[in-house]
C-alpha cells in the first residue's frame, strides 16, 4: 500500500512532462511554456522541431512495473442467525372474580361479669366432747388421739365381817339386866396410797357457743382435721411444773383473784390487786411511783398524739415498721425489764443489746423511735421517757394495722445501761421447743395464755431464712425437713430459701394476711403452715396450748381480748419508777455521753 502511494505522483509527473515536450516540439517550445525552448534550438535539438528528422525522445520511455496489489482476502461470511420464531401472544387467562365476602357483623361487647365475692372460710368448729358427770377416768383432751393412761384402781382392802351376836331375850324388870358384852374395836385400816400419783384432771376449756346458721344459707363444709402421727408414750414431752399456775397452765386475770406475779415492780389494775413491788411494798406505799394511764396529761398532754402522728407517717412509707416496733417492745421487756435498754448504742464501756444474737441484723425501727423522741423534745423537753415511747408506739402499731386498742399505763423511766449477755439468754430463739417457751415466759411472770396471745403478734411479722432454714433441710439433725410442715408451704419456703442462698431473705409469718393484724395466724398453725418452729409447737400433739390456738383461730374477738391483757402485763415487767434511771434526751445514749 505504501508503494502505491509513491507511484501515483510519479505517474502524474511523467505524464505532465511528456505532454509538455510534445506540445513544445510542435510550437517551438513547451506547450505549457511558450518560448521556453528557443526556436533556433528547436531544429535538430528536438526531433521534429523545424526539421523533418525526428530525434529519439529525450526521455526514454520508462516502464515502471506496478506491483500487483494483493487481493484482499474475502471476509468469511457470517452465518445467518436463525430467526427466532415469534411466539404468539397468549391471551391472559381470565381469573374468576371472587365474590366479596360479606362483612362479619361486630360482636357486641359483653359487659364484664362482676366477680363473685369469695365466701369467707368458716373456721373449723371444734367438737366439744361430752364430759360425763362422774368421770371414771381422766377425760380425753379434744383432738388428741391417744387416751390418757388410766389411773390404776386402788385395790379393795377386805374388811373383816363383824360377828352377829345372838339377840338377848327380854329380861323381866325384876331381874337384873345382864351386861351386854362390848363389841371389840377393830383397827382402822390405813388408806393405801396408789403406786402412781393420780394426775389432776385438767380443766376442759369453755368453747364459745356456735351461732346457729340460718336455714337458707348453705352450711359450710368443715375442713378436715389433719391426722397427727401417734407419738409413743415414752416420747411425750414432759412440761416443767410452773409454780403459781392453775390447772391447765392458767393464771387468774387481774380483778379475778389477784395477779400472782413474782417479786418485781408493777402497777395496780382497776378493780384488782396491785402488783407486788420489791421488798413487799405495794403501789400505795410507793406513792406517785406507779404506772397509770394519763401520766403525761399535765406535763405533756399531746404526747400520745405526737407518737401516733409520726408513727403513722412511717407505716405509710413502709408497712413493716409496725411489726418492727412491736418486736422492739417485746425484746426490750424480756431483758432487764421495760426500760428502753434495747435502744442504747454500743459504747467503749459496754456492749448493748442491739448486737445480741436475737437482735443482730433483725431488730429495726430505731430511726422511727428517734424521730418520735425528737418531736416530743420540741413539744415538751425532758418529760416523756424512751421506755414510754416504745409502749405507746407498740400499741399504735397494732391499731394502725387493724388490731385492737387499749389504754397504755405510763410512767416508766429509762435505764443507764444494757446487757448483751442477758439478751442472748432471755429472748427465746426461733427454734425453741414448747417447754423452753413456757419456762422463758414463766420466768418473766407470764402464763401459757400470755405465751399464745403474744405470739399472735406474728400475724404482721416477717422472718429471715436464717431463722427457719434448719427446719427445711436438717430438722433435729435428721437431714430431712420437719415432718409436721405443710408440703405446699415447704416447697414455697425451699424456693425462697435454698440450702446455700441468702440468709437475709425474708418471708411473712402469716402467709394470707401478712400486713393485717388478725387471727389468721392461728388458722395457719392449725393447717400446719407455721413458718417458725417456735410458732408451730403451739399446735402439736399433747401440747397444752393447742386448745388456745383453736379458740383464737375460731374467735378473733377472744384473741384480741387476751392479746390486750397480755400486752399490758408484759409492759409492766420491772419498769424503772420514781427517781430510778433517767429521762433520756436521745434514746440512743444516756444523758452524759461517753
Amino acid at each position: 500500500m505504501a508503494m502505491d502511494r509513491l507511484l501515483v505522483p510519479l505517474r502524474i509527473l511523467f505524464l505532465v512532462l511528456a505532454w509538455a515536450v510534445d506540445g513544445q516540439a510542435e510550437q517551438g517550445g513547451f506547450a505549457g511554456f511558450p518560448g521556453f525552448i528557443p526556436p533556433q534550438l528547436g531544429a535538430g535539438f528536438f526531433p521534429g522541431a523545424g526539421g523533418a528528422q525526428e530525434f529519439p525522445p529525450l526521455i526514454p520511455e520508462i516502464t515502471i512495473p506496478i506491483p500487483k496489489i494483493p487481493e484482499i482476502p474475502s471476509i468469511p461470511q457470517i452465518p445467518r442467525i436463525p430467526e427466532i420464531p415469534i411466539v404468539p401472544k397468549v391471551p391472559p387467562k381470565e381469573v374468576p372474580v371472587v365474590p366479596e365476602v360479606p362483612k362479619v357483623p361486630e360482636v357486641p361487647v359483653i359487659p364484664e361479669v362482676p366477680k363473685v365475692p369469695e365466701v369467707p372460710k368458716v373456721p373449723a368448729v371444734p367438737i366439744i366432747p361430752k364430759v360425763p358427770e362422774v368421770p371414771p377416768e381422766i377425760p380425753t383432751v379434744p383432738e388428741i388421739p391417744p387416751k390418757v393412761p388410766e389411773v390404776p384402781k386402788v385395790p379393795e382392802v377386805p374388811v373383816p365381817k363383824v360377828p352377829e351376836y345372838p339377840v338377848v331375850p327380854e329380861i323381866p324388870s325384876k331381874q337384873p339386866v345382864p351386861e351386854v358384852p362390848k363389841v371389840p374395836e377393830y383397827p382402822v385400816v390405813p388408806e393405801i396410797p396408789p403406786k402412781q400419783p393420780v394426775p389432776e384432771v385438767p380443766k376442759v376449756p369453755e368453747y364459745p357457743v356456735v351461732p346457729e346458721i340460718p336455714p337458707k344459707q348453705p352450711v359450710p363444709e368443715v375442713p378436715k382435721v389433719p391426722e397427727y402421727p401417734v407419738v409413743p408414750k415414752e416420747q411425750v414431752p414432759k412440761f416443767p411444773a410452773i409454780p403459781g399456775l392453775l390447772p391447765g397452765g392458767m393464771i387468774p386475770r387481774p380483778g379475778v383473784g389477784g395477779f400472782p406475779f413474782p417479786a418485781g415492780r408493777g402497777f395496780p389494775f382497776p378493780g384488782g390487786r396491785p402488783f407486788p413491788f420489791p421488798g413487799g411494798a405495794t403501789s400505795a406505799e410507793m406513792g406517785v411511783a406507779v404506772l397509770r394511764p394519763g401520766f403525761y396529761k399535765e406535763k405533756c398532754p399531746a404526747a400520745e398524739s405526737i407518737v401516733k402522728k409520726v408513727l403513722q407517717q412511717a407505716v405509710e412509707k413502709d408497712s413493716r415498721t409496725a411489726a418492727n416496733i412491736l418486736r422492739l417492745q417485746f425484746h426490750d421487756c424480756f431483758v432487764l425489764g421495760c426500760d428502753a435498754s434495747i435502744l442504747l448504742d454500743d459504747t467503749h464501756t459496754f456492749k448493748g443489746e442491739k448486737t445480741a444474737n436475737p437482735n443482730r441484723n433483725s431488730a429495726r425501727g430505731f430511726e422511727v423511735i428517734d424521730e418520735i423522741k425528737a418531736a416530743l423534745e420540741k413539744e415538751c423537753e425532758g418529760v416523756v421517757s424512751c421506755a414510754d415511747v416504745l409502749a405507746i408506739a407498740a400499741r399504735d402499731s397494732v391499731v394502725l394495722t387493724g388490731g385492737p386498742s387499749w389504754e397504755v399505763h405510763l410512767g416508766r423511766r429509762d435505764s443507764l445501761t444494757a446487757s448483751r449477755s442477758l439478751a442472748n439468754r432471755d429472748i427465746p430463739p426461733p427454734n425453741s421447743t414448747l417447754p423452753q417457751l413456757i419456762a422463758a415466759f414463766a420466768k418473766k411472770g407470764l402464763s401459757i395464755v400470755d405465751l399464745v396471745a403474744l405470739t399472735g403478734s406474728h400475724t404482721i411479722g416477717v422472718s429471715r431464712c436464717a431463722s427457719f432454714r434448719q427446719r427445711l433441710y436438717n430438722f433435729a439433725g435428721t437431714r430431712r425437713p420437719d415432718p409436721s410442715i405443710d408440703p405446699a408451704l415447704l416447697r414455697s419456703l425451699e424456693h425462697i430459701c435454698p440450702p446455700k442462698g441468702n440468709a437475709q431473705e425474708t418471708t411473712p409469718l402469716d402467709i394470707v394476711t401478712p400486713t393485717k393484724f388478725d387471727n389468721h395466724f392461728f388458722v395457719d398453725l392449725e393447717l400446719h403452715k407455721g413458718v417458725l418452729t417456735s410458732d408451730q409447737v403451739l399446735f402439736a400433739p399433747y401440747a397444752p396450748t393447742s386448745a388456745l390456738v383453736t379458740a383464737f383461730a375460731y374467735d378473733q374477738a377472744k384473741f384480741f381480748q387476751e392479746f390486750v391483757a397480755s400486752m399490758v402485763r408484759m409492759a409492766a415487767i420491772k419498769p424503772l419508777l420514781g427517781s430510778e434511771g433517767q429521762i433520756r434526751k436521745e434514746c440512743r445514749f444516756v444523758n452524759h455521753k461517753y
